[in-house]
């Protein structure tokens, strides 16, 4: 994902308080990605830097603060 991509994914699970999977399917209605895995790559990749945790299930995570 570019960085505007991931930029509207974090805010969206920020302000909307939505599962990730949720947001994940609306951007895939929208064309906006063509793949959930390029999603889930981000949230590993946010997950790395702790800005992400998700127990057992990358999207059904939560954002740190």
């Amino acid at each position: 994902m570019n960085h505007e991509l991931e930029f509207e994914l974090y805010n969206r699970i920020k302000l909307t308080g939505k599962f990730p999977r949720d947001i994940i399917d609306e951007m895939l209605k929208e064309n906006k990605i063509k793949s959930p895995k390029q999603a889930w790559r981000t949230l590993e990749k946010w997950s790395a830097k702790r800005l992400y945790d998700y127990g057992s299930t990358l999207d059904l995570g939560w954002l740190e603060d």
